[in-house]
């Protein structure tokens, strides 16, 4: 039904910061289709070039605070066959707040994807004191009424023929309780959210499961399916009996793909798509509700401040996931982080507030997969063929005593260490580091996994101090056993070491001889910045990962 694939280092534009070069994916509707993206100095899309059906080619610019200057899409123009530039988007800015978007005035640009709805003037948007939109004349839409955590409660659009209106209620902590709508003040649907119920007018329509919904006719259940790809967006709906029910595809930033989407017609219309959240295309909002905010995917911006915009002082605080929506998600609209595609995998860390995410799969067992937040995250990513590199007589950092040893010296194959820190999403750095020991068949190195890590307040003595230490002090699964300590074996016969820490090598960046005895080694050019990052972090987490290149092979002791 769907097939995914993910590339990095390959496609058009190769990538090796973990940005997402290409993706590529194929349905029975519409063959195979691929994206191939390209990104800024900071990691914002910046074209998205499409091969497959139809022409869905796109392209961003941003100014120094992160918000969007100009977007242009081809689509599918109206229920014709053919395809062309359906918007041209020029937006302006007074400080962070939009003020006005522009597109193309003629029939391709304005009946399709974005619209003027006839405005063309400098001020489109308006806000409250609280930074919360209350007009948009490119919907003919206005904002009566904000609650206590600046989410909409009476949304009014006056298009010239009738008089529209949205209204919602919420709980004390801004759960979507109740949606009504009406038209010319007369009540025309009713929603209630009852936790994964969701009544229609009075009636049980839909209950929310975590592999898609029922839906409810009478007497009647039917369980549907969701097909998502790697950012929880909805790809597939089907039934029990394999019909697909709806197909969705979107362009970066969530808009949907009218060449590559279609519904049955006859089944009820699937509204959780984008990231898995309810789309509310009542009277042409379309926005998305992500608990906390919502979200206007046609032109990638937010209407209202992040709750946390604290932990983001280097953005607008109307951007959607810093303009990198091909690999970050925003769970609730507050915090963006991303994790592991299928939530067993380990997981890949960035930032999220509180203290633990729940990925919506399951493991072998049935339980929910959950990921633990915390504080802090040290990923020292390596090779079994990491060495020291030699110096001579004249180089930077010789020490007088040794030729070879050197973690900056001439052939050193050394670490990448990522720290994620306690700041949030901008206290992301990188570092060099070492994971192989001084050496490994006489030390043993620390074996590739996830290990808790905390500051030790008496810490590692001598020239080479560090609070920085790995299980406690106690033990931690390596590749080689130790000669130094035969009897650090446990029971299963499983090598270990104890009394592993995170140091830096000498000044000089000397690491041979018995420098590190299993350690994991910062570099002493980055020694300084690492421990500044890491200051006040009491409990944090440690990943190793290596790379292995056949025939390699680990020498084993017995």
């Amino acid at each position: 039904m769907f097939a995914l694939g993910l590339g990095y280092t390959g496609g058009d534009n190769p990538q090796y910061n973990g940005n997402i070069a290409a993706m590529q994916w194929a349905t029975k509707d519409f063959g195979a289709n691929t994206y191939n993206f390209n990104y800024d100095g900071a990691n914002r899309i910046t074209v998205a070039d499409f091969t497959g059906t139809g022409q869905h080619n796109t392209s961003y610019s941003y100014d120094k605070n992160g918000n969007i200057m100009s977007l242009t899409r081809q689509g599918k123009l109206g229920a014709s066959e053919f395809y062309g530039m359906i918007d041209q988007l020029t937006y302006a800015y007074n400080g962070n707040q939009l003020q006005s978007v522009h597109d193309v005035n003629d029939p391709n640009h304005q009946n399709n994807g974005f619209t003027d709805d006839g405005s063309f003037l400098n001020t489109e948007y308006t806000y409250d004191d609280n930074g919360n939109l209350l007009t948009d004349l490119n919907k003919s839409l206005s904002i009566a009424k904000y609650n206590h955590l600046n989410l909409p409660e009476q949304l009014n659009l006056n298009p010239p023929q009738h008089y529209y209106e949205i209204s919602y209620l919420y709980s004390a902590a801004g759960q979507k309780l109740h949606k009504a709508t009406h038209i010319d003040y007369t009540t025309a649907t009713t929603t209630n959210y009852v936790g994964s119920f969701i009544y229609q007018d009075g009636q049980l329509q839909t209950i929310l499961t975590p592999e898609g919904r029922v839906v409810v006719d009478g007497s009647s259940y039917e369980y549907q399916y969701f097909l998502k790809d790697h950012l929880g967006n909805t790809r597939i709906t089907f039934n029990q009996s394999k019909q697909i029910i709806q197909e969705d595809s979107y362009y970066p930033f969530g808009m949907a793909m009218a060449g590559l989407s279609h519904e049955s017609g006859v089944d009820l219309p699937n509204k959780f798509l984008y990231n898995g959240k309810e789309l509310q295309d009542d009277f042409g909002l379309d926005w998305y509700d992500y608990g906390a905010r919502f979200y206007d995917a046609e032109i990638g911006r937010w209407h209202c401040i992040d709750p946390h915009a604290e932990n983001y002082l280097n953005w607008t605080t109307y951007n959607y996931v810093a303009n990198n929506p091909i690999l970050l998600v925003d769970p609730d609209g507050m915090d963006w982080f991303y994790h592991s595609t299928n939530g067993v995998s380990d997981p890949t860390w960035n930032w999220h507030d509180g203290s633990e995410y729940n990925t919506g799969v399951k493991n072998s067992d049935g339980e929910d997969v959950v990921l633990q937040g915390v504080k802090a995250v040290v990923v020292f990513e390596g090779s079994v063929d990491e060495k020291l590199g030699t110096k001579e007589k004249g180089d930077k950092g010789y020490d007088g005593k040794h030729t070879d040893g050197y973690m900056d010296g001439e052939g050193a194959k050394t670490a990448n260490v990522t720290v994620y820190g306690p700041d949030g999403a901008d206290d992301v750095k990188t570092y060099t580091g070492y994971t192989m020991s001084s050496d490994p068949s006489k030390y043993g190195v620390v074996n590739d996994g996830i290990y808790d890590a905390n500051y030790d307040e008496s810490g590692k003595s001598g020239a080479l101090k560090s609070n920085w230490t790995l299980n406690a002090r106690g033990r931690v699964s390596t590749y080689w056993n130790n000669p130094n300590k035969p009897n650090q074996k446990d029971n299963k016969g499983n090598y270990y070491l104890t009394g592993v820490f995170i140091h830096r090598s000498n000044n000089s960046g000397w690491a041979g001889g018995d420098v590190s005895k299993g350690c994991l080694l910062i570099s002493p050019n980055d020694w300084k910045n690492f421990n500044n990052q890491m200051n006040g972090v009491k409990n944090f987490k440690v990943q190793v990962t290596r790379t292995t290149h056949p025939p390699y092979s680990l020498p084993q002791t017995n």
